[in-house]
């Protein structure tokens, strides 16, 4: 709440809203909730173990693996 570069809670209850007209694809993860306590905002989405797309992305790039559209399916 406190970083001036972060979103407001309008910002991201809009984002919940359109990541939630999305979700009924196999490829969007699924979100809960937006909460909050006094220093801070959450969102709690679904699991996704395996790590994040930009550690998918620097890995493909260490291993000489293209990123494609064909790969990500």
């Amino acid at each position: 709440k406190n970083n001036d570069n972060a979103g407001t809670l309008e910002d991201l209850v809009s984002e919940m809203e359109n990541m939630k007209e999305l979700q009924d694809s196999e490829y969007v993860m699924k979100n809960y909730e937006i909460f909050q306590d006094p220093e801070h905002l959450y969102c709690s989405n679904e699991l996704l173990p395996g790590g994040d797309l930009s550690s998918f992305r620097e890995h493909c790039a260490e291993t000489a693996v293209p990123v494609t559209e064909q790969l990500l399916n």
